[in-house]
């Protein structure tokens, strides 16, 4: 008749301190993490390495809501405020000052087959002249430097005009409004200038 072997004392095993894995009896080091144990021959006894273990379980999933908590409330208030608004430097009124022999600018990216529409006008000295042009970013480079260039479309020198401009394709484009009176006259420029951005979309 065969006998079965008697179970070990379960009071004689033990929990790793280290990962709380069960340790069995006079085990110097732990059978799961391989960390040596404290004192070879016992190992933390199993109330005690549970309660440490359900207490470490429990600071971790409280330490996982805290940081999810804290994402949240920094997630809401752009949710709630939906994308940040960009000024777009192509939409707007406002006035620019050129001196005698000089010129000013403002541009901006414009999508191909967008357009701008707008106006100027010379406010002082009434009736005074400025050339407006257009200019991609490569032909405002040479412009900028005194080279040879070439604007997108003719320009005009007149003291107040339309603007309508259609982009053919995407680029930086820059608006170019120069003084075209000698230096030595001291004629400085203020010219009143209104454009808007028109998406050129096509709704079915």
């Amino acid at each position: 008749m065969a006998t079965s072997a008697t179970p070990a004392d379960p009071a004689s095993w033990g929990t790793c301190p280290t990962c709380g894995d069960a340790t069995p009896p006079a085990a110097e080091s732990c059978p799961t993490c391989g960390k040596a144990l404290t004192l070879p021959g016992t190992t933390t006894p199993i109330a005690r390495s549970r309660r440490r273990l359900q207490w470490h379980t429990g600071f971790r999933i409280l330490l996982v809501v805290a940081v999810a908590g804290v994402l949240t409330l920094a997630i809401l208030p752009s949710v709630f405020s939906g994308p940040p608004v960009i000024p777009d430097p192509l939409t707007g009124t406002e006035e620019l000052t050129v001196g005698a022999g000089n010129w000013t600018y403002f541009n901006g990216v414009v999508t191909g087959e967008d357009y701008i529409t707008g106006n100027y006008s010379v406010a002082f000295p009434p009736g005074a002249l400025v050339t407006f042009s257009i200019y991609n970013s490569t032909e405002f480079y040479d412009f900028a430097h005194h080279e040879p260039s070439q604007p997108v479309q003719p320009s005009f020198n007149v003291s107040n005009a339309r603007i309508l401009f259609s982009a053919l394709y995407t680029d930086n484009y820059s608006f170019v409004w120069q003084n075209t009176y000698p230096v030595t006259s001291n004629i400085t420029l203020s010219i009143w200038v209104t454009t808007d951005y028109e998406t050129n979309v096509v709704v079915d």
